[in-house]
């Protein structure tokens, strides 16, 4: 490997990133790209759904709770139903931890979930390839 040279993923991730907050997606779907995954990001939860209903297939989706449209607790929801597969491949993002209903929802979910503010290794750490050290 050449000096300064990032190693390259175990396996290349398709991942979808969901989150109305622009900064935080645009700095997850930069990052996710120079870490060698494939990254769709979209900035609500319909769109979310949207590109999921496509052909496109995703490996993980990081999906943000709060969102002004659709939310992710109501996307998880629709994946549960009639998606399971997909629905077995979200991790949570969220800045609310706090709220006892949203607690609650996340125990009962199954999935993973990154608090916000987090550290991009958080983000690498749930992947489901690690990095090759």
């Amino acid at each position: 490997m050449k000096p300064g040279a990032t190693p390259s993923p175990a396996r290349r991730e398709r991942i979808l990133v969901a989150d109305d907050e622009e900064p935080l997606r645009v700095a997850l779907e930069r990052f996710l790209s120079s870490e060698g995954h494939s990254v769709v990001a979209v900035g609500s939860g319909s769109e979310a759904i949207w590109r999921a209903e496509g052909d496109e297939e995703f490996d993980v989706v990081l999906l943000d709770l709060r969102m002004p449209d659709v939310s992710g607790q109501q996307v998880f929801e629709r994946w549960r139903r009639d998606r399971r597969e997909l629905s077995d491949r979200v991790v949570f993002i969220t800045g609310d931890i706090v709220s006892a209903d949203l607690q609650s929802f996340l125990r009962g979910s199954g999935r993973p979930y990154i608090a916000k503010p987090f550290e991009f290794k958080a983000i690498v750490d749930v992947l489901p390839s690690k990095r090759v050290a």
